[in-house]
């Protein structure tokens, strides 16, 4: 099995850092695909350390929520939330596609503990975005 794993994909770092708003489109599209094949769709949502003003962590305007599979992530990498891989192994997934922002940093980060973990990781760089345009290589 399958999951398509949605990180920080929040109104936040689009309206702040400038991230291009045409990734939205791209992972909706890798959304809808994602359902027609009976993949797990989850989406990531990063509260940092400090969680202050909730409503800024919003998902980005536009963005398909298709699933209630929501988790918060308070570091880059999300499987520092056990819940993840507790959710994954549940839906017996073995393999995770990791899609959103930043490339270089939460979903980078993301992708390495999905591997440690354990799990095939599939990084779709299509539906990555990163501040600096240069992406790092992934496993």
């Amino acid at each position: 099995m399958k999951a398509l794993l949605i990180i920080d994909m929040q109104e936040k770092y689009f309206k702040n850092q400038g991230y291009d708003r045409e990734l939205v489109s791209r992972v909706n599209k890798r959304i809808d695909e994602a359902l027609e094949n009976n993949e797990t769709v989850i989406y990531i949502l990063n509260f940092g350390k400090r969680k202050i003003d909730l409503e800024s962590y919003e998902f980005v305007a536009g963005l398909k929520v298709e699933s209630e599979l929501i988790l918060s992530k308070t570091s880059p990498d999300a499987f520092t939330n056990p819940n993840l891989t507790k959710l994954l192994k549940e839906k017996s997934v073995d393999e995770v596609e990791v899609v959103g922002i930043d490339g270089n940093v939460c979903v980078y980060k993301t992708a390495l503990g999905a591997k440690k973990n354990g799990f095939k990781v599939v990084y779709n760089e299509d539906c990555v975005d990163t501040k600096s345009k240069k992406k790092k290589l992934m496993v």
